[in-house]
């Protein structure tokens, strides 16, 4: 399994705290999965399992086997392919087609600490794969969890790479140019690790895919708001808007804590 991680210093003080979308909600933890050991523990074989048998529905029910409270949200869309100027000029009479996606949000835990995973399948998609790179991220309310170190993944992504990570949340390129420029069939994973920092329930984890269709316009990083959405901060275009959001979703997590 490829892994891809960010080192910085943690948080000294924990913080309490008084496109289509998808939603859903997480309910509370078993006693299987009640230290962070264990938990990393089932993690790393739910995730070596995925990698082996390329499947998502055995990675959640590994998951849900060994006792990780989990509730996932699933979200199908496509990517449109167009030239990079926005119009009709530079289409050839090569063959152009939307690529279908998938995205899958994956989020568990335990009385201390979360994981956010988002998956994604892409299909066909001739012609939509441009430079500069895609991009796709995970965050969360501010108030409610801090990114732990080396606590972002990758897996199955030989073409995602991380671009930036705060306490609040990770961004992530991925080169479609070089992935889907004669069309996909791939799918590829990121993932965040958190540490709670709130008794306040319930907490609102969400992922987003974004894509850049014009070769001079670049993602350089993100925010987060006080609602827990990311905000990219963009270089070139001219002046106009070369970013489009395909996919967000969001998952709510209700279980209790023990801080």
């Amino acid at each position: 399994m490829s892994s891809e991680k960010d080192i910085f210093g943690r948080r000294k003080a924990l913080k309490i705290a008084g496109s289509g979308l998808s939603l859903a909600t997480v309910g509370s933890a078993s006693a299987n999965a009640s230290s962070g050991r264990e938990l990393s523990d089932i993690l790393e074989k739910a995730r070596r399992i995925r990698e082996r048998t390329g499947s998502q529905e055995q990675f959640i029910a590994y998951l849900e086997n060994h006792g990780v409270s989990i509730n996932t949200s699933k979200n199908e869309f496509k990517k449109p392919a167009r030239p990079s100027d926005g119009t009709s000029e530079n289409v050839t009479t090569q063959k152009v087609e939307d690529a279908d996606m998938t995205g899958y949000l994956t989020v568990g835990g335990n009385l201390t600490e979360t994981f956010a995973d988002y998956k994604v399948e892409i299909k066909d998609g001739y012609g939509t794969g441009e430079d500069n790179h895609d991009v796709i991220g995970i965050s969360w309310v501010p108030d409610d969890y801090d990114l732990q170190e080396n606590g972002t993944r990758t897996q199955d992504a030989t073409n995602a790479y991380l671009k930036d990570s705060s306490f609040d949340g990770a961004l992530w390129g991925f080169d479609d140019f070089n992935a889907c420029g004669w069309g996909c069939d791939l799918s590829f994973s990121v993932a965040t690790d958190m540490d709670k920092t709130t008794t306040e329930t319930p907490r609102k984890i969400e992922a987003t895919y974004q894509t850049v269709w014009n070769e001079s316009t670049s993602v350089v990083g993100f925010s987060v708001d006080s609602s827990g959405s990311m905000s990219l901060s963009v270089s070139g275009g001219g002046g106009q808007t070369y970013v489009e959001q395909i996919d967000r979703q969001v998952v709510k997590e209700s279980q209790s804590t023990e801080l």
